[in-house]
């Protein structure tokens, strides 16, 4: 199937936004600048310390479970007991990072553990741009594998990020009934979340743009960050591989009526160019 550059900009026909005129934010591995790398780490403080502390004032009970996810330099401005020496397997002292553990002697019927979900959310320990040692190619086994890796950091969720900063990494796996892969994986209509059913994956129910991920990816839209894409290979329902693809970006968004007759969030992600080629089995 050709490219279609007219239904990638805008099914309705309307040209998307401008990119910002400055540079997309890297992972602070990629930057060889020390300068650049400080700053950029600083700046992920301050927006851990900006979501705690409201957090913590009208949460007081939750003070000691917070340091789980947060650097100690956050921890020492909250007046907080440093996070311990271990989290979950990760370094402990990355500044402007998260680990994520298990949330022990919690249920998801105590309003701390959805607290706390929402907070590792928010402050997932991510970054826009490649992770190094995974160029575009690479495949994992699975999404544990992924995971660990830094490429996408979930084993379920297919969208991760922030609807304040945006879409770090997504996984395609093409097995919603909207879904489409277009161009050998150049253009990706791309189903958001929400009203399908938790055991056939169909479309019981509309959706909307209020729902995390779908906010999540509603404001890529608007600030054109590069988005690192996986991509499952093999059986839509059992996978034998998930393939990073590189660098995507939303170009378009709608709400729409979809093949149920339920109203669906789309959008649309186009493949940055200069990048290796994919596999032609990319749209299969």
């Amino acid at each position: 199937m050709s490219f279609n550059y007219e239904r990638a900009l805008n099914a309705n026909g309307m040209i998307p936004p401008l990119p910002p005129t400055s540079s997309p934010v890297l992972h602070p591995h990629a930057s060889r600048d020390i300068t650049t790398v400080i700053n950029q780490l600083t700046r992920l403080e301050e927006e851990q310390y900006a979501i705690i502390r409201p957090l913590i004032q009208q949460h007081p009970a939750s003070r000691a479970y917070v340091t789980r996810f947060i650097s100690p330099g956050v921890a020492a401005r909250l007046g907080l007991e440093a996070p311990s020496a271990s989290l979950g397997g990760m370094p402990p002292t990355e500044p402007g990072r998260v680990a994520m553990q298990g949330r022990e002697g919690m249920t998801m019927q105590d309003p701390e553990w959805h607290m706390a979900q929402q907070l590792a959310e928010a402050s997932a320990r991510d970054n826009f741009g490649h992770i190094r040692g995974f160029p575009v190619g690479y495949t994992f086994p699975d999404r544990r594998s992924c995971c660990n890796a830094g490429v996408h950091r979930h084993t379920q969720a297919d969208v991760v990020g922030t609807p304040e900063r945006g879409c770090f990494s997504l996984v395609f796996s093409g097995q919603y009934e909207d879904d489409e892969d277009i161009g050998s994986g150049e253009l990706i209509f791309y189903t958001g979340a929400g009203g399908r059913d938790e055991f056939t994956g169909r479309q019981i129910a509309d959706q909307d743009m209020g729902r995390y991920e779908n906010r999540v990816l509603e404001r890529s839209r608007h600030t054109w960050q590069l988005i690192r894409v996986i991509r499952a290979v093999g059986p839509k329902r059992a996978p034998t591989g998930y393939r990073y693809d590189g660098f995507y970006q939303v170009v378009g968004a709608d709400e729409t009526k979809g093949k149920s007759g339920y109203k669906i969030c789309q959008f649309r992600l186009m493949r940055c160019p200069g990048q290796p080629s994919l596999p032609a089995s990319s749209s299969k």
